[in-house]
Order: structure tokens, then C-alpha cells, then sequence
């Protein structure tokens, strides 16, 4: 098989954070949710195999850090789920050399996990804190196409295919129940 160049991603731009419509921090860095599923150890003829169950899942958390604690501060934590929204522009590099700027989102449901962050507060420092929420729902967008869907509440579970095509990965499992 022949050597055939990918396309790079490089330099996150910018990032924003919404909750609603409401933009509450700009440049912010954020942690996504990482998708784990749960794995069980079955006993194989060479020893134990590790088999991951796709429609059980870890717990999902977004992270975001924010300097201070201000108005936005108190309507990420607030009690109850919301909707947060991230956004990051970054760069992508053609096999010309060719840079273009792309976009991510992630639209996710969630519910924080502290109603207030932690966050030293010292003469002359920067405060910083980190706000962590369960995810219930997570949609990722690249460059305009959702690849990734995750509805925790309704087992679904929705993700690009070899081919490059989203699949539901959920309905057969659920067609069974």
C-alpha cells in the first residue's frame, strides 16, 4: 500500500464557551469528555481477555478551567442541567502545505459536579479554577460534520465507521431489548 499523507491538525486559535446562547468565557481551556466503555475479563484459552462493552459506559466529565470567579463562574455551576457549547478554531495543513482554519464544537448536556470551583485566591496571583461536569448527552462536530453522538440517558451511541460514515452502533442492541 502506497504512503498517502493525512491531513495535520495543529495550533488550537481560540476557544469559546456557551451556556445557551450566552457566550461565558473566551480562550478557556476545556477538556472534552472522554468516551470509555466498560470492559469485562472473560477467560480465553491463552488467559484472561479484556472485552470492552460498548453500550456500558464510564462516566463521561467535561472540564473546563476559568481564571477567577465572576458572574460566568456562577452560571456554569449554577445547580441543574444545562447546555454548554465549546467552540476552538485550529489550523489543518494540506499535503501542499496549505493552512486553512477549521472549527470544532461540542454541544453537550450536562450537570455540574460543584456548585462552587475551588480556587486559591492570593495577593498578586492569578485565581484559577476547574469546573467539571457529568455529561448526559455529547454531540462533537469537526469542521461542520457531527462524528460523534452519545446519548447516555437513551443508550445511544453514534460514531464514524471505516468508511468514514456515522453509524448508530445502539440500534441493534436495542432491537433486541
Amino acid at each position: 500500500m502506497a504512503y498517502k499523507f493525512v491531513n495535520k491538525t495543529s495550533v488550537v486559535e481560540g476557544t469559546s464557551v456557551y451556556v445557551g446562547s450566552r457566550v461565558v468565557g473566551n480562550d478557556l481551556t476545556i477538556t472534552l469528555p472522554e468516551v470509555t466503555a466498560v470492559t469485562v475479563d472473560v477467560d480465553g484459552l491463552m488467559g484472561t481477555v479484556s472485552v470492552p462493552l460498548l453500550h456500558r459506559l464510564e462516566d463521561m466529565e467535561l472540564s473546563i478551567s476559568k481564571e477567577g470567579l465572576d458572574a460566568n463562574s456562577a452560571i456554569l455551576t449554577s445547580p441543574g442541567r444545562k447546555e454548554i457549547t465549546a467552540k476552538w478554531a485550529y489550523d489543518s495543513i494540506d499535503s501542499a502545505g496549505n493552512v486553512s482554519v477549521k472549527g470544532g464544537k461540542a454541544i453537550m448536556s450536562v450537570m455540574p459536579k460543584t456548585v462552587s470551583p475551588g480556587v486559591d485566591i492570593e495577593p498578586g496571583e492569578t485565581s484559577e479554577g476547574d469546573l467539571t461536569f457529568g455529561v448526559l448527552v455529547y454531540r462533537l462536530y469537526l469542521d461542520g460534520a457531527l462524528v460523534l453522538f452519545v446519548n447516555r440517558l437513551t443508550g445511544t451511541i453514534q460514531a464514524l465507521d471505516e468508511k468514514g460514515r456515522l453509524t448508530d452502533y445502539s440500534s441493534s442492541y436495542k432491537n433486541l431489548l
